[in-house]
């Protein structure tokens, strides 16, 4: 879905994706790709293995997914490491954007899951339903379909899938081409914590895999990416009426006002610009400063900029990873 640079070695039929270090261009690991003309089949195997799922009680599946939890903090540095080496970003960045925050995640989901999808009862104001009683209940929509980018790897397809489960709906995940092999792990430990392969499979590949997982008409589709792709997943998504939910890419202001700290400030805006090597949807774009202080923080903001140590991801020290 994203431009030239993963590599696909032809096997037959099949391709290869293959994984390359941003910080080298070296490739390092291999997937077997998904074709096209499979992903229905992924679908219905998915459908018939959510139907036996939603049946098993909430807490049961929040104990799947609190082993699941167990099993990433067990293996966080293996997991971080991982994304390092594929994605670019800093050894910390990783622990703490994506694994860190996937295991809050699952952790505040298996905790509030039950009052979540709890039924509830609600007011009837027509008079025409006078007498009546109404509640509200929560039942699973199906096959969920997660198409995710490269730039947060773990966290932004894990923040959907675990309440997917939860909620007693099975997930195909279609990872970004450039960072397949973190879903891979990723689905390992959930299938490990005792997920049903079919109930979450993963699709690798690249942007027809993506076009043809819209075209198997799931029950509902995430996708998180441009504003350019958004438009024909969601065009595609609206000749089936399946509903979409897109986050796409943002112009975001940096706004510092006169009374502020401008030390503090410009941390906070080099951190809003920088981390993850700027490559976040949510990035600031500009800064709006106020005239008064526009001077010294400029000033400021350079100093600390050319200060920043760019390298390797997996290199003690460095501030900017390579950009992937």
């Amino acid at each position: 879905m994203l431009g030239d640079r993963v590599a696909h070695a032809s096997f037959g039929r099949m391709a290869t994706i293959v994984s390359l270090d941003p910080a080298t261009g070296v490739p390092f690991a291999e997937t077997l790709g998904t074709e096209p003309d499979q992903i229905a089949d992924a679908v219905r195997k998915a459908r018939t293995a959510q139907e036996e799922w939603t049946l098993r009680p909430l807490g049961y599946r929040r104990s799947v997914i609190r082993r699941f939890q167990r099993l990433l903090f067990d293996r966080r540095q293996e997991m971080a490491a991982l994304i390092t080496r594929e994605n670019g970003k800093p050894l910390g960045e990783a622990l703490l954007t994506d694994v860190a925050v996937v295991l809050d995640f699952a952790r505040y989901y298996v905790d509030h899951a039950e009052a979540i999808l709890r039924p509830r009862r609600v007011r009837l104001g027509n008079v025409a339903f006078f007498g009546k009683r109404g509640r509200v209940h929560w039942d699973p929509m199906g096959v969920i379909a997660i198409i995710s980018p490269w730039n947060y790897p773990l966290m932004l397809p894990f923040g959907e899938l675990i309440p997917a489960l939860l909620a007693g709906n099975a997930v195909v995940l279609k990872p970004s081409e450039f960072t397949t092999r973190t879903a891979v792990l990723g689905t390992e430990l959930l299938h490990e914590a005792g997920v049903p392969p079919d109930l979450c499979q993963l699709l690798a590949g690249a942007g027809d895999v993506g076009a043809a997982l819209v075209q198997a008409r799931p029950d509902k589709i995430f996708f998180t990416g441009s504003a350019r792709t958004g438009r024909k997943v969601a065009g595609a998504a609206a000749e089936h009426l399946i509903p979409v939910n897109l986050e796409l890419g943002g112009s975001d202001p940096c706004l510092i006002l006169a009374d502020a700290d401008l030390g503090r400030a410009a941390s906070g805006a080099i951190w809003a610009r920088f981390t993850n090597g700027g490559q976040a949807c949510v990035a600031a774009k500009r800064v709006i400063v106020e005239r008064p202080v526009y001077e010294r923080f400029v000033s400021e903001l350079a100093r600390r900029v050319s200060a920043l140590q760019l390298g390797p991801g997996d290199r003690a020290g460095t501030d900017v990873g390579p950009m992937i």
